[in-house]
């Protein structure tokens, strides 16, 4: 597919060229290529004094040019969606880029002495011949990582291709090279609402002009449904908007092939709970034959990253059934727990810092039954450790911390992993994680969210033309959430209140309550025994010069895949292997192989 963004600046020219401007200009001076969805449209138009006539075919992109024409670099300040662009201002000789708050829409870039070239993924810039597609062999530093998305990620995995920062804007001219964090998360004012029920009406208004913002009304509206509170709550709201429309919403629900299956369970009940909802109509997809390591040559193609869910499989389901139906979109309920629902990290912790220790005492005595939790359990785990540094916390498992946090299971070579263990800024990002840290709260959590989506190249990794939307990283739902008061974050017991009760009448009661959650795809372990035959053979043909075992220990990987795992088995090294460490050494087998340098 092409990508949305590309185009080059020029330095000795003074000149951008792009492959596909948006047709609207402004006095001729101002051109966007961008991709956009706007989630705030009533209110720019309210804003930029747009009548209400021309408002309907007012495209995203044009709303951005006038936002810019009217603020000029503080425009990104009025947006809300996602959204990356790149802005040439013919008059001034600039060119004006960004991205969104979280990264919904991806952005990269490469300059060098002659140019500077953006686009909406790295095969954007490999377009321009004068960028040589090379592998970033630094970046495979996030495998010795136990959270591997921490670190580099002001790098991509090719050479001095650069993932535009979420939240962050760049201005580009002959003489300078600018880059402004314009937004990250913060804490908010307190709301200026009268009671607890306004402010769970706003929410809830809020919640409703987001997912309509998202909706196409004139093509088929999906979106997956897990039966968790994200997805279910996404489904609940855009079936109410689309009712009122009389259209239909599908949704894709990931099933087991077989309901009586006697070994797994999975979410048939919860999902099944929408079965009541006249306009939804349930897509169940099981995958069947298909596994982590299924399709896999066709899969890297195109996508610029070996980090990939190991239930792809499903993924690829989902959006070749959405494609079949026509659809453009497919909403997914992703990154609610750091925002609209938070699930209480340092929740407790802060009810005792902040001396209510009333409400402490009773939410930690209705949440026990609830979670299937002690009430000591919680006071050692939810109000004592996030307050404690994090070296007081080891040493009470019995030891210092001294040594470097890295994975026990990574597919390096030895040498190789030491080479990449001597980089300075690797050992900068060591001394960090070894230093003491008390902040456990919901600005952490969405600040890791926000950094670990700067280089995520997509996070559409099916192979059909259906994107993947993720409402609940809207910077007004994030904003709105952070102001809430604690209160309204853990209540009753429950985490998750402010959506539980926000939806009220509108999720079914069996999920709005729901504490549990079925694992997704409950019988990956059944997949991958079927499937790891196919990859002890492609180790076994790797020939003894092939350039690949110059950074793998191919041989670690072989021992990995003789290890028994059963197929009900849970929380052992062995499973945890299966799932993550097998399909992400295959993962980047397949993708070193895209490099001339990586084949024989």
């Amino acid at each position: 597919m092409m990508p949305k963004i590309s185009g080059i600046f020029n330095f000795k020219e003074n000149d951008f060229s792009a492959e596909e401007f948006f047709p609207h200009q402004i006095n001729d001076n101002l051109k966007i290529t961008a991709d956009a969805v706007l989630t705030n449209r009533t209110e720019l138009f309210r804003k930029l004094g747009v009548l209400p006539s021309p408002r309907k075919t007012f495209a995203d992109e044009q709303l951005i040019l006038e936002a810019f024409q009217k603020w000029g670099e503080v425009c990104v300040d009025h947006l809300a969606g996602d959204f990356a662009f790149a802005i040439w201002d013919a008059r001034n000789k600039k060119l004006f880029c960004a991205r969104d708050h979280f990264g919904g829409s991806t952005f990269y870039y490469y300059k060098d002495a002659a140019s500077f070239i953006c686009a909406s993924e790295p095969g954007g810039i490999f377009r321009f011949q004068k960028v040589a597609k090379k592998f970033n062999q630094n970046k495979l530093a996030i495998f010795l990582l136990p959270e591997p998305h921490t670190y580099l990620t002001d790098e991509s995995w090719f050479e001095n291709i650069v993932p535009f920062p979420a939240g962050t804007s760049l201005t580009v001219d002959k003489n300078s090279f600018k880059s402004n964090k314009y937004w990250q998360p913060a804490p908010q004012n307190i709301l200026s609402f009268k009671n607890d029920e306004e402010i769970l009406e706003a929410f809830r208004e809020l919640f409703f002009e987001i997912i309509k913002s998202y909706l196409d009304f004139d093509s088929p509206a999906a979106s997956l449904l897990s039966g968790g509170l994200d997805s279910s709550s996404i489904t609940g709201v855009a079936s109410r908007i689309l009712e009122k429309q009389n259209k239909e919403l599908n949704v894709f629900a990931a099933v087991l092939g077989d309901k009586n299956d006697l070994k797994f369970s999975d979410e048939r009940d919860f999902i099944e709970q929408f079965k009541s909802f006249p306009n939804v109509k349930i897509n169940f997809v099981s995958a069947p034959e298909a596994g982590p390591f299924s399709d896999l040559t066709e899969l890297f193609e195109n996508f610029d990253s070996p980090f990939i869910s190991s239930r792809h499989y499903l993924y690829t389901a989902f959006n070749r059934e959405a494609h079949r139906l026509g659809a453009k979109y497919l909403f997914d309920g992703a990154f609610g727990e750091t925002g609209a629902t938070f699930h209480g990290t340092g929740g407790f912790a802060e009810m005792l810092t902040s001396f209510k220790w009333k409400m402490l005492y009773r939410e930690l005595k209705l949440h026990a039954p609830l979670y299937q939790d002690s009430v000591n359990y919680n006071i050692r785990a939810n109000v004592i450790n996030p307050l404690l540094p994090q070296f007081l916390i080891n040493l009470r498992h019995g030891k210092l911390r001294t040594e470097n946090p890295v994975s026990k299971f990574h597919p390096l070579r030895k040498d190789f992993a030491e080479s990449l263990l001597q980089n300075k800024g690797f050992e900068s990002y060591l001394r960090k994680r070894i230093a003491p840290d008390t902040q456990t709260n919901q600005i952490n959590e969405l600040s890791f969210t926000q950094q670990k989506l700067a280089d995520t190249p997509s996070l559409n990794i099916g192979r059909f033309p259906v994107e993947l939307r993720y409402p609940f990283l809207d910077k007004r739902l994030i904003e709105f959430s952070l102001a809430v008061p604690l209160r309204l974050k853990i209540k009753n017991g429950y985490y998750r209140y402010l959506m539980r009760a926000a939806l009220d009448k509108i999720l079914p009661p069996k999920i709005q309550w729901r504490t549990s959650k079925t694992p997704f795809s409950p019988d990956y372990l059944r997949r991958f025994n079927a499937q790891i035959g196919s990859v002890r053979e492609l180790l076994a043909d790797l020939k003894l010069n092939d350039p690949l075992r110059q950074i793998l220990d191919i041989e670690k990987i072989q021992k990995w895949t003789e290890l028994p795992v059963t197929e009900t088995e849970r929380y052992t090294s062995n499973e945890k292997i299966a799932r993550e460490q097998i399909p992400q050494a295959v993962y980047l087998i397949y993708f070193l192989r895209k490099f001339p340098e990586f084949r024989l």
